[in-house]
């Protein structure tokens, strides 16, 4: 066995708990799904040329990119979580293994720690979307903000609204004028905060998702005048 061989089964080995964590957390995610499951949302947009007053949260913020460093202090491995909060911190985990860029976080002005994460997406990442089978191709003057998270710690505080705005401003950066978000049709917190953030809804988005994740089928309508939702 070559040195280079002995490195690479070493690496393998190194930490067997957290493989199998990840691997029971992958089931778990498609057991979550169920094998036949609908999926109603919205399709939010914000037109960057249109002005805005930016939210303030409650406590003092700034945006950085993220760093590999912030991911155990966003998403601790604490069996005390309940079993939602644990899946929902594994599927931003898993995301951050599956698109390695575009990262953001809120930094909390009082302690210097990261209280909220966030990806900022354009069109030169379809590639890394496509295998999610849940968006729509962005176009070149689009952009996508995705895998909101805010730490229970810092909730409640207007953390979301003032940190999506500040990163979404970041669109214009590679040329965009649209941002996108999507939020499920019972996040009535999360539409809340997006539309303080300049986000109004766009499309209606209409999954259906069979064999626990195996076939999905995506529909996106455009709304006409927001079709009623308040």
């Amino acid at each position: 066995m070559t040195d280079r061989t002995s490195r690479v089964v070493s690496h393998g080995l190194r930490n067997p708990r957290k493989t199998f964590m990840q691997l029971r957390q992958k089931i778990s995610g498609r057991v979550w799904q169920g094998f036949y499951s609908r999926f109603h949302g919205y399709g939010t947009r914000r037109d960057l040329y249109a002005p805005l007053v930016a939210p303030k949260a409650a406590i003092p913020l700034s945006v950085r990119p993220l760093v590999h460093a912030d991911l155990d202090l966003l998403f601790p491995d604490d069996a005390r979580l309940s079993p939602s909060e644990r899946q929902q911190i594994e599927w931003r985990r898993h995301f951050s293994r599956k698109v390695p860029r575009g990262g953001f976080v809120a930094v909390d002005g009082r302690t210097g720690r990261p209280c909220f994460v966030q990806w900022l997406l354009s069109s030169a990442d379809n590639m890394f979307l496509a295998p999610y089978k849940c968006f729509p191709v962005l176009q070149e003057d689009e952009a996508l903000v995705e895998q909101s998270y805010t730490v229970p710690s810092h909730r409640g505080l207007g953390v979301m609204s003032a940190a999506t705005a500040m990163i979404s401003d970041r669109a214009a950066e590679f040329g965009a004028r649209h941002v996108l978000a999507f939020v499920g049709e019972e996040g009535a917190a999360s539409l809340k905060a997006l539309r303080n953030a300049g986000f109004e809804p766009h499309l209606r988005h209409r999954r259906l998702q069979i064999g626990y994740g195996a076939l999905v089928f995506n529909w996106f309508e455009v709304l006409e005048d927001h079709d009623g939702i308040s």
